[in-house]
């Protein structure tokens, strides 16, 4: 109500000022006639979202939550991406210090899927190129077993992928 009542005496005042500083002649007439149409708007206003049963604020507030969960989900998704990101560098630098083979050669993927309970390892995959073709298989299984839950799947890559 305080908000309606500020903007009707907003209304009439500005109406006022521009009635008493508007040109003489015809002109005036229509400037007189455009600022009662504004404060008959102004005191209409109530009366027609009453009937209507719209309400602005309702509108903002809504789209306000849209847009919140909007940005929570690609939060959380970036959030994801970067973890999986930070844990794939992590696991490869550590595998290509226990396998003594340089960490270009070793790539490794995780499938993570997002749970209720948060985030979680699903399958883990490592790439193993020419420079690592030596690497024992069963070292790397062992090293992600003991670090996550899931299987691990080794692909050896004999070509360059350039």
């Amino acid at each position: 109500m305080k908000t309606y009542l500020l903007t009707l005496f907003g209304v009439c005042v500005v109406s006022a000022v521009i009635r008493v500083i508007s040109p003489e002649g015809s002109t005036k007439k229509y400037i007189e006639l455009l600022c009662s149409v504004c404060v008959i708007a102004a005191v209409a206003m109530p009366a027609v979202k009453a009937i209507t049963g719209f309400s602005d604020y309702d509108f903002d507030i809504s789209l306000e939550e849209n847009n919140k969960q909007n940005y929570d989900e690609i939060y959380n998704g970036n959030l994801l991406y970067e973890s999986r990101a930070a844990a794939e560098e992590l696991m490869k630098n550590e595998l290509a210090a226990l396998l003594s083979v340089s960490p270009e050669s070793l790539r490794v993927r995780l499938g993570v899927s997002q749970g209720t309970d948060g985030a979680a390892i699903d399958s883990v995959t490592v790439y193993i190129s020419a420079g690592a073709i030596t690497a024992d298989p069963a070292i790397i299984k062992k090293y992600v077993g003991e670090i996550t839950t899931s299987e691990c799947q080794i692909t050896y890559e004999v070509f360059d992928e350039n």
